[in-house]
C-alpha cells in the first residue's frame, strides 16, 4: 500500500499566482452603491468617517457634535433621554441630512426640534458637520458594502447606568450586483436616581443594486424607543412629579428608495439622483389627555388634534439633486418637495465651491426649506503657508413670516488659525442679529421661544 507524501510542498510564483486568482473570483469587489453629496469645511474638520467615526467615543449624533465650538447640548439624562444642541444659541439652526434626505422634526410637541438622541449613528460611515455662519447643517452617510463575501460584524458593551448595548452587522454583495445589508441594535440603561432609563430596538436594512454608473436601491431605518420619566428634582416628591420629563414609547423611522447615476464624489463627472422618502413618528405612551391639541407654526401653520391613545405623523419628501465638477468648481443643484399635513412645500437650493491652489471660495443659497426661511450661505478660506489659514462666513436668513420664525437677520464669523508644534490655535470673532431662539420644551414647562437681540462674540 502506497504512504501517501507527507512532505511539505513550497509554494512557486505560478501558485502563488493561482491562489490570488482564485480568492478574486471568490471575493469581487462590486461597485458601491450610490452615496448622497457631502459637503466637508475647507479645513477638513468636524468631519469623521470609518474608524475615525467608531473610535470617537461618540453614542448618539449630539455626543459627536457638542465638541464644536459654537455648540451647546441640552440634554435630560442618558442614552434614552431626548438631546438637542444649538448653534451660537438657536436650537433651531441645526438641521441634519441622512443620506441627502433632510431629517425634519415632524413631532410638534418638541417645539420643532429634532432630538438627536434617536437620530441614526450607529450605522453611519461618514458624518460631516457643515460650519456656515447662522446654521449648522450635518450631513450623514449610512453603512455600505462592496465585497461578496459576507461581511459580519457584532458588538457588545457594558457601562455605567446600568447600560448595556448588543450591535450586529450582516452585509454581502452578489456577483450580479446585489446588495444586501441587515443590521441591529438594541440597548437598555437604568438610572434609579433620577430616572429617564429605558430600552431601545434599531433596525437598518438595504437592498439594492449597482452597476458601474447606475445605483438602485431601497433602504429601511427604524428605532423603537421605551423610556421612563426623566426627574428633575429627584430630592422632592412633589416637585419631581410636577417637573418630569415625560414618558415616552414609540417608533421612528425612515425609509427610501432611490435611484443614482454617478458618483458625488467623482472628480470631472456629472451626478443625478432621484430619492422618495417618508419619515413617521408614533406615540403609543398612551400619556396624553383627551382631545389634545397642538399649534403646528412654521410652513404648516395651523392646529392639529391628537388622539387620546395614540399619536402618530408622517411626512414624505421627495429629492432630486445633480451635480457636476470641472476645473477646480464643485455646483449642484437640488429640489425638495415635502407633502404632509395638508400641505407641499418645495424648497430648491444650489450650492457652488471653487478651489485653486491655496483658496476656496463657496456659496450656498435654498429657498425656504424645512423652517420655511430663505437663506444665503458665502464663505472663504485662504491658506498661504500650511501654518496659517484665515477663514470668513456670512448669511442672511429671512423666514416666511416674523410671527412664526422671528425676524430676518445676518451672521457673520472670521477666524485665525495657527499651528505651533502640532498644537492647532484659533481666535476670531462672530456676530448674530436679533434672532428668534427656539427653546427645547419637552424639557420643561418653563422653556419659551425669547427674542434675542444683535450679539457680538470672541473666539
Amino acid at each position: 500500500m502506497a504512504v501517501p507524501d507527507s512532505t511539505p510542498r513550497i509554494l512557486t510564483k505560478a501558485d502563488s499566482a493561482a491562489l490570488r486568482r482564485a480568492h478574486l473570483a471568490a471575493d469581487s469587489i462590486k461597485a458601491p452603491t450610490a452615496q448622497a453629496e457631502l459637503p466637508i469645511n475647507a479645513d477638513g474638520r468636524w468631519h469623521w468617517r470609518g474608524e475615525a467615526l467608531r473610535s470617537a467615543g461618540a453614542v448618539t449624533l449630539a455626543d459627536l457634535l457638542m465638541r464644536i465650538p459654537g455648540v451647546t447640548a441640552f440634554r435630560a439624562n442618558w442614552i434614552p433621554a431626548p438631546q438637542f444642541i444649538a448653534w451660537n444659541g438657536d436650537a433651531r439652526r441645526v438641521r441634519v441630512f441622512f443620506d441627502g434626505i433632510e431629517i425634519d422634526p415632524i413631532d410638534e410637541r418638541y417645539g420643532r426640534l429634532l432630538d438627536l438622541g434617536v437620530t441614526p449613528l450607529w450605522q453611519l460611515e461618514e458624518v460631516s458637520a457643515e460650519r456656515v455662519a447662522g446654521e449648522l447643517r450635518v450631513h450623514l452617510r449610512s453603512w455600505r458594502v462592496d465585497r461578496t463575501t459576507p461581511g459580519t460584524r457584532t458588538d457588545v458593551t457594558s457601562g455605567s447606568e446600568n447600560t448595556n448595548f448588543y450591535r450586529g452587522y450582516y452585509g454581502r454583495r452578489l456577483h450580479n450586483g446585489g446588495v444586501i445589508q441587515l443590521a441591529a441594535q438594541q440597548y437598555s440603561t437604568a438610572s434609579l436616581r433620577t430616572g429617564g432609563d429605558g430600552s431601545s430596538l434599531q433596525v437598518f436594512g438595504r437592498l439594492g443594486w449597482a452597476g458601474k454608473r447606475w445605483s438602485v436601491d431601497a433602504t429601511w431605518n427604524r428605532a423603537g424607543v421605551d423610556r421612563s420619566p426623566t426627574i428633575r428634582f429627584p430630592l422632592s416628591r412633589e416637585l419631581a412629579e410636577k417637573n418630569a420629563v415625560p414618558a415616552f414609547k414609540g417608533t421612528l423611522g425612515t425609509a427610501y428608495g432611490r435611484v443614482a447615476w454617478g458618483d458625488p464624489d467623482a472628480k470631472a463627472a456629472p451626478w443625478v439622483q432621484l430619492i422618495a422618502s417618508t419619515q413617521s413618528m408614533r406615540d403609543d405612551s398612551d400619556s396624553l389627555p383627551p382631545d389634545t391639541t397642538f399649534v403646528v407654526t412654521g410652513p404648516d401653520s395651523g392646529t392639529m388634534l391628537v388622539d387620546t391613545a395614540t399619536f402618530a405623523t408622517s411626512r414624505a419628501q421627495y429629492v432630486f439633486a445633480a451635480g457636476a465638477s470641472r476645473w477646480g468648481l464643485d455646483g449642484s443643484v437640488t429640489a425638495r418637495l415635502r407633502v404632509g399635513h395638508g400641505r407641499t412645500d418645495l424648497s430648491p437650493s444650489a450650492r457652488l465651491r471653487y478651489t485653486r491652489s491655496f483658496v476656496t471660495l463657496a456659496a450656498y443659497a435654498e429657498s425656504r426649506g424645512s423652517d420655511s426661511t430663505l437663506r444665503v450661505d458665502l464663505s472663504a478660506r485662504v491658506a498661504p503657508w500650511r501654518w496659517l489659514a484665515v477663514d470668513g462666513t456670512f448669511g442672511t436668513y429671512t423666514p416666511s413670516a416674523a410671527s412664526t420664525g422671528g425676524p430676518a437677520f445676518t451672521a457673520s464669523r472670521l477666524e485665525l488659525s495657527t499651528a505651533v508644534r502640532g498644537i492647532s490655535l484659533t481666535a476670531g470673532g462672530l456676530s448674530r442679529g436679533q434672532a428668534l431662539l427656539a427653546a427645547p420644551v419637552v424639557l420643561g414647562s418653563g422653556l419659551v421661544p425669547v427674542l434675542s437681540g444683535e450679539t457680538r462674540g470672541v473666539v
